[in-house]
């Protein structure tokens, strides 16, 4: 059985069978996550239907890359998707032969697999569990534009003028791609010499190898743009700026993947334990920064006790009052989010190359101006600590500044719908749409939604940042419980 192109209009309108009915719109690694998990559960049979517009699930814009360079930011060992056994993943990828044809992804005992390989992985998973389930499970390959509340049930309306009635609902949706910055004109963004979405390998395959390249940001889309090109032999100076310069981390060289996984599940994280749960940032940073100091004089490097940190995002971030939240990302996130989300070490080393070898350099800075010229674009920017702008040519410019993560700027139409009916509301820093800890979604009133739940990047506003595979994880598992519930109260 495959589930790719799985499609069935017996499923449009109305519920077509005795079992209760569950949505799941989004097929990247949040919705396949979700269905894996539905369809293995044996507490209820459900008919299971994700809308999909992509024939291929569990992919996304996060894992569906397929430059071989582009690799999971953490290793295998952190990817959590099926906690019991341990290590499922990584016994996967040795078992389909992954790692034997990629001896690049070993690195100091640890696998750092292809992007690529990870959504197959998701698919397989979902090919199996789909086949024993007691669950069915469909595809419906559409795009989803709007949810609304029909005779105590939920009804979802879809690009091709159809609907679908449920039960429960989950929203899925993921990462969305860039926005243009502010900076970036009309005119610049309509020239073909602007590269807005940085994944798209056609468009950045087409780059003349002899154009200097701008990259605004230097974050983990950057190194994978460098990667990218490195691969590809781009002969030109590639520069790399933002704001402040701050590249992505290296990775923690003693992180356990069980030791991470038992701290997202610890009723009280270790940090709480010990410090309770600070209101004001300062507060926060000031025992961070101790607990590093004491890890350095006792031999180790920073991670762990920044780690503790990232582990208690949920409990700090809600006990976090919402002027304090503005201040965090207005002040802290540039310099948070490199430590949080590190670069695994083969990218690590293309990008160290291009440095070393003069092809890469990177620089903070603030842009003042871009006008597009004959040959590609004049830029002005002012360099951080600099007294006078600079002014320099480039013939390529591509968008690196990561995901758009404002709900009000979202492209995707569902979104927006659910915002201007109030069936969901931002979450107080904007940064992602309100939830409660069950991943419940909240209406313009603040209530809980029955039976409409929300996972993955959307909700960032749950933990001040966007979760990563174990959270998203964590999401599903926590929230099953109560779908199933719900949907009993409809049988």
């Amino acid at each position: 059985m495959t589930t790719e192109g799985w499609c069935a209009e017996s499923v449009v309108s109305s519920r077509n069978t005795s079992r209760p009915t569950v949505l799941i719109i989004g097929g990247g690694f949040s919705g396949t996550c979700a269905a894996i998990h539905l369809l293995r559960q044996r507490d209820q049979s459900l008919d299971v239907v994700l809308i999909e517009p992509a024939a291929r699930l569990g992919g996304g814009l996060a894992h569906s890359s397929a430059d071989p360079d582009h690799r999971l930011n953490a290793s295998a060992a952190i990817h959590v998707v099926i906690p019991d056994p341990p290590g499922h993943l990584e016994a996967w990828l040795r078992s389909e032969g992954r790692v034997q044809r990629d001896p690049e992804s070993v690195c100091d005992g640890a696998l750092y697999p292809r992007r690529s390989d990870f959504g197959d992985y998701m698919r397989a998973q979902l090919s199996d569990v789909a086949q024993k389930s007691i669950s069915t499970f469909r595809h419906v390959q559409d795009r989803a534009v709007g949810i609304a509340r029909a005779n105590g049930r939920l009804r979802l309306a879809l690009e091709s003028a159809r609907s679908l009635d449920a039960d429960g609902c989950i929203v899925a949706t993921g990462h969305e791609r860039p926005s243009p910055p502010h900076v970036i004109s009309r005119t610049v963004a309509a020239s073909s010499r602007y590269l807005n979405d940085p994944w798209n390998l056609d468009a950045l395959g087409a780059i003349d190898s002899r154009s200097d390249i701008l990259l605004l940001g230097t974050a983990l889309t950057a190194a994978d743009v460098i990667a990218t090109l490195s691969r590809r032999g781009h002969a030109s100076h590639i520069t790399a700026l933002s704001r402040h310069g701050y590249t992505p981390a290296g990775q923690n060289p003693s992180s356990s993947s069980v030791a991470l996984w038992e701290a997202i599940n610890t009723p009280v994280p270790a940090f709480v334990a010990r410090h309770g749960t600070p209101q004001r940032v300062r507060e926060t940073l000031r025992i961070l920064r101790a607990n590093i100091d004491e890890c350095v004089r006792g031999g180790h490097t920073w991670h762990n006790a920044f780690d503790e940190v990232r582990n208690a995002a949920l409990h700090l971030w809600g006990a976090t009052p919402p002027q304090e939240k503005r201040r965090f990302l207005r002040h802290v996130r540039a310099l948070y989010d490199p430590h949080r989300f590190r670069v695994p070490p083969p990218t690590a080393r293309i990008v160290d190359r291009a440095r070393s070898s003069g092809a890469l350099t990177i620089l903070a800075g603030r842009i003042s101006s871009i006008s597009p010229t004959s040959e590609g674009f004049d830029v002005e920017f002012r360099p951080r600590g600099a007294a006078r702008t600079v002014r320099r040519q480039f013939g390529t410019i591509v968008n690196c500044t990561g995901p758009e993560i404002s709900p009000r700027c979202s492209a995707n139409p569902l979104t927006r719908r659910l915002l201007e009916t109030g069936l969901a509301c931002e979450d107080e820093a904007g940064i992602g749409l309100a939830t409660d800890r069950g991943c419940q979604a909240l209406d313009h009133e603040g209530r809980a939604v029955p039976g409409l739940y929300l996972i993955g990047p959307l909700t960032r506003g749950l933990f001040g940042e966007t979760p990563g595979v174990p959270l998203i994880t964590w999401q599903v598992l926590t929230l099953i419980p109560g779908l199933l519930a719900h949907v009993r109260t409809r049988s």
